[in-house]
């Protein structure tokens, strides 16, 4: 029997809540671990993780599998949507992922969380100029809060850790940087790849 659409959307977002959860917790550790017993010249043990494409292929890999499933127990009608729209999606979502566990050797997890909270700012943007979108004042006022936020948590944590060198600083913050940017291009490209499917008298 269908469950009603209340109990659907609390289950679901549960649902999404536990699987992030679980996720960075187990990204936090792997990219921020250190690896085998060699003595370094700074004195720390094991190597870092560096691996960042192999874990991005791993993670693309999985959502290729649950998507394929999805589509082979629910079939959807023909896609006649533009390859090149997957092609560019897919381009800046790999681009995206690999800056954004990159970013995770210089950055504690919760601090890429909060910046990559800035992502309506890019989609916003890139979705107007690209995307021919629209938005009302009151999403401008909900995006500056945002920013707002971000800026006072990033530079909050930026004074209580001094530790980073001088060589590495700031490059933990230009790798979220890119990662918005490839989140609003994707975003943008993803939009037109609606307005170009959907019927001529719904497009927007």
């Amino acid at each position: 029997m269908m469950l009603p659409e209340r109990s659907r959307f609390f289950i679901y977002a549960l649902g999404i809540f536990f699987c992030y959860f679980l996720y960075g917790i187990v990204q936090e550790k792997i990219t921020r671990g250190r690896y085998g017993t060699h003595k370094n010249d700074d004195g720390t043990i094991g190597e870092r993780f560096t691996y960042a494409l192999a874990l991005v292929w791993i993670q693309c890999l999985c959502n290729f599998v649950f998507a394929k499933g999805l589509l082979t127990l629910q079939p959807k009608k023909e896609d006649n949507t533009h390859i090149g729209y997957y092609a560019v999606s897919a381009l800046t979502y790999l681009l995206g992922m690999i800056s954004s566990n990159m970013a995770l050797r210089w950055v504690s997890y919760p601090s890429q969380v909060v910046g990559k909270s800035a992502k309506p700012i890019p989609v916003m943007i890139l979705g107007v100029l690209i995307g021919r979108k629209s938005y009302s004042w009151i999403r401008y006022a909900c995006v500056v809060t945002i920013v707002l936020g971000v800026v006072l948590f990033m530079y909050k944590e930026s004074k209580a850790n001094p530790t980073a060198t001088a060589d590495n600083a700031g490059l933990g913050e230009l790798l979220l940087f890119l990662s918005l940017s490839m989140d609003g291009l994707t975003g943008a490209v993803q939009e037109r790849m609606r307005s170009s499917s959907a019927p001529s008298g719904l497009q927007m």
